[in-house]
């Protein structure tokens, strides 16, 4: 009978031959320089596309929200600090190989950024340090986006230098920011008119539309008034006039004073100073608060004939950024407005009840930006908003 001998001297020859040539030959160490080579590369590649991702959503705050510092030579140290935060080292760099400053953007007005070549030519999938292809909206339209390019210090602690005198690799990254007029975010469930806006940024035309000439003042204290008069006569005739108000109450959830808005969308409401007075408390001076903007209000969903009942629904055109300066309405006064506002309020309004305060030129990576071709309406709220 075969016996089988779990020691068996030939057996224990066999292994001992087979580890002295793995051995001998470098095999197994240069299997695991290789492997823990790979895996550093893989954590310096986390680290580094983070920094990365950050670099490009600072560079779009930065041309976003005002063109004219939007200069790749000016902020490149902004960007290089950035995306050194997020390396362990502490020294991640911008990619200057192809791009001067490591950047690239469409930015119409910027004093200095290089145009990308990803508008005109895709990378190659199977380069890591590249950005994506453009998607086919932000080709085809016009909305503004910038890419940045970093890579490591330096090449690295090798595993394999040592053993076989291969040197380290720097690892590169790309990311990609667009931005344009906000499409969709969550905003507070209460509304302005187109003309309201149009009004308090000094853009109204004397046809009580908005001039497209003029450029949008923002930052300046108005007031947005629950009732007004005829003295407010634009406003009191226009499609998407304050019915029954200055402002409206979206219907939202009980207890939760937010509505996931949409541009060119119905939303139902009530207006005036009425049901949504439950959001009040959550409404404070010194709040920045995202409000939708309406330019229609029919109980049929119909652009735009003046009808309206004690509910109606409300046309959503887009979304703009309003700073609370001070609340005077049935049930809160927080604050104290200016002179000049409270002038505004005193001699438009009926029943003297404003909310007071100023739109702003704002920028936020939370919602979605349009991606149609052209960009929505812009009211001034801007979304960043990565791709790539």
């Amino acid at each position: 009978m075969f016996r089988y001998s779990r020691g068996s001297s030939a057996e224990k020859g066999g292994v001992a031959v087979i580890v002295a040539v793995l051995l001998a030959g470098g095999v197994l160490f240069g299997a695991s320089a290789i492997a823990i080579d790979v895996g550093n590369m893989m954590f310096e590649r986390r680290q580094l596309q983070n920094g990365t991702d950050a670099t490009a959503m600072k560079l779009a705050d930065i041309c976003g929200s005002d063109v004219t510092t939007c200069n790749d030579a000016s902020v490149k140290a902004k960007l290089v600090a950035l995306a050194s935060l997020n390396a362990l080292d502490g020294k991640s760099q911008l990619d200057t190989s192809v791009y001067a400053n490591g950047q690239c953007g469409r930015v119409p007005g910027a004093p200095s950024m290089p145009a990308c070549a990803s508008l005109t030519s895709d990378a190659s999938i199977s380069n890591l340090g590249q950005c994506p292809a453009l998607p086919a909206w932000l080709k085809a339209g016009t909305s503004p986006y910038v890419e940045t390019y970093t890579l490591t210090d330096d090449k690295g602690a090798s595993k394999l230098k040592s053993f076989f005198g291969m040197a380290g690799t720097r690892v590169t990254a790309c990311a990609r920011v667009a931005w344009g007029p906000a499409k969709k975010t969550s905003v507070l469930p209460l509304t302005f008119g187109e003309c309201e806006w149009a009004s308090a940024t000094n853009v109204l035309s004397s046809t009580n539309t908005i001039d497209p000439t003029k450029t949008p003042v923002y930052n300046k204290e108005i007031a947005l008034a629950v009732n007004y008069d005829t003295k407010k006569a634009a406003c009191a005739s226009y499609n998407g006039h304050d019915y029954m108000g200055g402002f409206g109450w979206l219907e939202h959830p009980s207890g939760i004073c937010a509505v996931n808005a949409d541009e060119n969308s119905w939303v139902p409401g009530w207006p005036g100073n009425g049901t949504g007075n439950d959001c009040l408390p959550d409404v404070h001076v010194g709040d920045t608060v995202l409000i939708p903007i309406c330019d229609c209000i029919n109980d049929t969903k119909t652009i735009c004939p003046n009808d309206v009942s004690s509910k109606t629904y409300y046309h959503i055109k887009g979304m703009a950024s309003f700073l609370v300066t001070a609340i005077d309405l049935t049930g809160k006064t927080e604050g104290t407005p200016g002179g000049a506002a409270k002038s505004e309020c005193q001699n438009e309004s009926n029943n003297k009840q404003c909310i007071y305060g100023k739109f702003l030129k704002d920028l936020t990576p939370v919602g979605q930006i349009d991606t149609s071709g052209g960009g929505g309406t812009d009211y001034g709220l801007t979304v960043a908003q990565p791709v790539g």
